[in-house]
C-alpha cells in the first residue's frame, strides 16, 4: 500500500493481525476536509483498503498527551479520542461520538462497551491531579452510564497514566 501525499500515523495491527489501521495526514497545503482525517484499514495478506473512513481532526488533536487509537476486542470497531473521542466501525464508516471532550478511554471486554474517565463539567474544583468521574458507555445507548463521581475516583487516587485530564 502506498499513500501519496500522505504521512501515515498511529497505525495499529488488528487483534486477528488480519488487517493495519492507521491515519493518512494529507502532507499537501490544501487538504480537501481540513476538519477530518482519513483513517484507512488495510489487508495485510492483498494490502488492499477494506475501509476508508473520515475521522474528526480533533480526536488527534496534539494538545492531549494521551491520545489513543486502539481496535475493538472483535477488530470490528476503532477508538480514536483526543481533543474529543469517537468509535469508528469498520464495515460501515460510521462514527459514533464518545465525548465532545478529552477522555481516558478503554474498551471494556465486549466490542459495544468503553469505560473512559471524564473531568467534571461543574461543581466545586476536584483535585487537579485526579482524572474525573468515570463513565461507562453502551454502543447502542446514547448517553453514558455514570459508575463513579470525580469525587469519588479523587478518594481513590486514581490517575491516568500519571497525569490529570484537566
Amino acid at each position: 500500500y502506498s499513500a501519496r501525499d500522505s504521512v501515515l500515523v498511529h497505525p495499529r495491527w488488528s487483534p486477528d493481525g488480519r488487517f493495519i489501521a492507521t491515519m493518512l495526514l494529507d502532507t499537501k497545503a490544501t487538504a480537501a476536509d481540513p476538519e477530518t482525517v482519513t483513517m484507512v484499514a488495510i489487508g495485510v495478506a492483498d494490502r488492499a483498503v477494506r475501509a476508508r473512513i473520515s475521522i474528526p481532526v480533533v480526536a488527534l488533536a496534539d494538545r492531549v498527551e494521551r491520545q489513543k487509537v486502539s481496535w475493538s476486542p472483535d477488530g470490528t470497531k476503532i477508538l480514536v479520542a483526543g481533543e474529543m473521542a469517537v468509535v469508528a466501525t469498520i464495515a460501515t464508516g460510521v462514527i459514533d461520538t464518545l465525548a465532545q471532550r478529552p477522555v481516558a478511554a478503554e474498551w471494556g471486554l465486549t466490542s459495544d462497551v468503553l469505560y473512559y474517565f471524564a473531568p467534571s463539567d461543574s461543581g466545586p474544583a476536584v483535585n487537579q491531579k485526579t482524572c474525573g468521574a468515570l463513565f461507562l458507555r453502551r454502543l447502542g445507548d446514547r448517553q453514558p452510564t455514570m459508575l463513579a463521581t470525580a469525587e469519588r475516583v479523587a478518594r481513590l487516587h486514581v490517575q491516568v497514566r500519571g497525569a490529570p485530564l484537566h
